[in-house]
């Protein structure tokens, strides 16, 4: 309760902060102002949070966090951005029937015009085809959602929800739900809870966070690149429209990653 109260109360920080930038002559609809806008806000209503309450709660406050530098962290965190690559497809293929959920009037209405100002504000970002403008995309849109939601989400919440319900299969499956409906997008939430849930058994399985923070950046830097490239019309698909891989190569790949989540996390935490 302490941390949601912590969470909600940045989270009015970061909209004051919004609603001062006009005020003071900054133009809010300009795409380096509302990324650096989506910057402080991942800062404000994440990473504070995560710090206030490993200051309160918490002695060991490294410890707590899993903040593991070994390297057998590094090489864990490698397997662990494989395995981020080959659920792909699988993940294309549930993000495609997410979409096709329907409700009734005016709630649909509603979260549809909410998917499409989010894509449509992703689309100011990706638009700008600077090459500083890619290192400044995966800056904000990949390093820093990725330290801060994996320190927030798994290191606190998850670890938080597992003291609670003595289950770690259940605090993981009910932190991805938290962690997918905080995006605020339904017509995605269930591809993000099964990225939040494959995140939350790399955390688990590997104890260390560094390995999630290394497959959680990978996944959105692939986005941020993705546009990038097209954009500048070196690809000709649309990251939102990957070509289909077929159902056996989707199969395929998810059991390579299982092998590979097996022989280098879940085999490396037996020993």
């Amino acid at each position: 309760m302490a941390l949601l109260g912590m969470c909600v109360g940045m989270l009015l920080v970061a909209s004051g902060l919004t609603i001062l930038i006009p005020l003071f002559g900054g133009d809010i609809t300009d795409p380096t102002t509302l990324i650096l806008t989506q910057c402080v806000s991942q800062l404000l209503m994440f990473l504070v949070p995560v710090i206030l309450f490993v200051l309160f709660y918490e002695s060991d406050e490294r410890g707590f966090l899993k903040l593991d530098f070994h390297w057998s962290s590094w090489s864990q965190a490698l397997a662990a951005m494989a395995i981020m690559l080959l659920f792909i497809p699988v993940i294309d293929v549930i993000t495609q029937w997410n979409d096709t959920w329907h409700f009734s009037e005016p709630l649909e209405g509603i979260l549809r015009e909410i998917t499409e100002r989010n894509q449509k504000l992703l689309e100011s970002f990706f638009s700008q085809v600077g090459v500083g403008n890619l290192i400044l995309n995966i800056l904000i849109l990949a390093v820093v959602p990725a330290v801060c939601e994996e320190l927030f989400f798994r290191s606190v919440v998850q670890q938080t929800m597992h003291k609670w319900f003595k289950n770690a299969h259940v605090a993981i499956f009910v932190t991805a739900i938290l962690f997918s409906l905080a995006h605020g997008e339904i017509y995605a939430f269930v591809p993000r809870a099964i990225i939040g849930v494959i995140l939350g058994y790399l955390f688990y399985y590997s104890g260390s966070v560094v390995v999630n923070i290394c497959a959680h950046f990978l996944n959105n830097a692939l986005i941020v690149v993705l546009y990038f490239l097209y954009y500048r019309e070196i690809i000709g698909f649309s990251p939102d429209e990957l070509p289909s891989m077929g159902w056996i190569w989707t199969i395929v790949f998810v059991l390579v990653a299982a092998f590979l989540f097996y022989v280098t996390i879940l085999r490396e935490r037996k020993k």
